[in-house]
């Protein structure tokens, strides 16, 4: 039988349930899908050109479509191999101008109209590198954002594809002028096959809206600043020498640097938590070599040391709540810490800063219910009460799902619960 203030902790489990069902069912998408599709979607969003690399067929151009056709705006395939230059330059025309004097104007390239009229949608690349010579058309088209000789607005978004040099012969590399202004992202067959042969229907790529005003943020601001950070560490990799490209790909210099901030603005403001997918846009950027070392450094310096959490509990809250694996990890490293120097003070102090942190999230108590679990399985048999008492998210999640048996006036039997059933979202 539950009191009133048990009641008053249950009614407002009930009143986040929709919120949670919501964030369970957004977390569980991402997690199903793809970690490249999730990259392109992130770099759509912050309007970063993209090259994909991968063989023919592979479903490069099947996926860019299906993401236009999921925004609803015009997609133009161009397969350079097969165009003229002149062509994307546009055709010239002799035209009158309004004084009645002849002048020449260029007629925009077929295969574009759509999206030049629209001045919206996404413009595909394709076979960039089969054919040497066209290679500074492409490079022009994305360094001027003109094609056909008109501008293009901050609505179309261009988009390249290449075959791998290992394994397609003829085709050429990218010269580092070009190289330098994408994200390189590697393209397997196996993103999209099952899509391609019609054993599944096209599945979503995510379309990410990342705030007009980001650079205002104080999450540009956070990552501005750990980026700097990193390299003020790090001076070898500010700027990468010649010798140190990666396939002329991605490899580091300062405005590969400034996609890596754009990057992590992009991720903490849109709540992406896959690392995966923002691993493949850091290494397309500034290359493996660099991306590694910057998530290494990254993971070591954002986890919170767990003795000085236990000083203050409320240190676990800065966290965030877009970041649930670090959560998971803290947990984990504060149950070891306590159990190295087990007193009745730290168990609790590591009690206090997992509920905190519930608070905070306010949906996510099944998050932090394996590190109170352990922390009942290693506390002195007069404090496991305690904790759950503590714990009153907890308690209630647990009724709810029945993980804790009944059958007591707390409803919880304190024993280890080393084999009970892990709850995941």
């Amino acid at each position: 039988m539950m009191n009133e203030i048990e009641k008053l902790q249950y009614q407002r489990w009930l009143n986040n349930s929709a919120a949670r069902q919501q964030e369970r069912e957004r977390i569980a998408r991402e997690r199903r899908m793809p970690p490249e599709k999730i990259a392109l979607g992130i770099a759509r969003s912050l309007g970063m050109s993209v090259i994909l690399w991968g063989e023919p067929g592979s479903g490069k151009s099947f996926v860019v479509e299906q993401m236009a056709k999921d925004m609803n705006v015009p997609f133009a395939e161009v397969i350079l191999a097969q165009t003229e230059a002149t062509d994307l330059g546009g055709i010239p025309v002799a035209r009158w101008n309004p004084s009645g004097q002849p002048e020449m104007q260029r007629m925009p390239f077929e295969g574009v109209k759509e999206v030049l009229a629209a001045q919206k949608g996404i413009i595909f690349l394709d076979e960039i590198n089969v054919d040497e010579s066209k290679l500074g058309v492409a490079q022009n088209i994305f360094s001027s954002r003109r094609i056909s000789g008109v501008p293009l607005g901050p609505d179309v978004w261009i988009v390249g594809a290449a075959n791998p040099m290992e394994t397609n012969r003829g085709v050429c590399g990218l010269t580092p002028a070009m190289a330098r202004r994408f994200i390189h992202i590697d393209w397997s067959p196996t993103v999209v096959e099952d899509e391609i042969l019609g054993l599944v229907p096209p599945r979503e790529v995510p379309i990410f809206e990342v705030r007009p005003d980001w650079k205002q943020s104080v999450e540009f601001q956070v990552a501005k600043a750990k980026v700097n950070d990193f390299l003020a560490e790090h001076q070898q990799l500010k700027w990468a020498k010649n010798d140190d490209l990666e396939d002329n790909r991605g490899w580091p210099l300062p405005a590969a640097w400034e996609r890596v901030i754009a990057i992590e603005t992009a991720c903490d403001l849109l709540g992406i938590t896959r690392l995966d997918a923002k691993h493949i846009l850091l290494s397309g950027s500034v290359g493996n070599r660099a991306a590694d070392t910057y998530v290494s450094w990254s993971g070591e310096r954002e986890l919170l040391d767990p003795e000085l959490i236990l000083e203050n509990p409320a240190l676990m809250k800065e966290i965030g709540t877009t970041r649930h694996d670090r959560v998971i990890i803290t947990g984990v490293r504060l149950v070891k810490a306590v159990q190295n120097e087990l007193t009745t003070e730290r168990v609790l102090a590591a009690t206090s800063a997992l509920n905190q942190w519930a608070e905070l999230d306010g949906a996510a108590e099944d998050i932090i219910l394996p590190a109170i679990k352990d922390l009942i399985r290693i506390a002195p048999t007069q404090v496991k009460q305690r904790i759950l008492d503590e714990s009153p998210n907890i308690k209630e999640f647990a009724k709810v799902v029945r993980n804790i048996p009944a059958g007591t006036t707390t409803g919880f039997v304190a024993k280890p619960l080393t084999n009970a059933p892990t709850i995941r979202i």
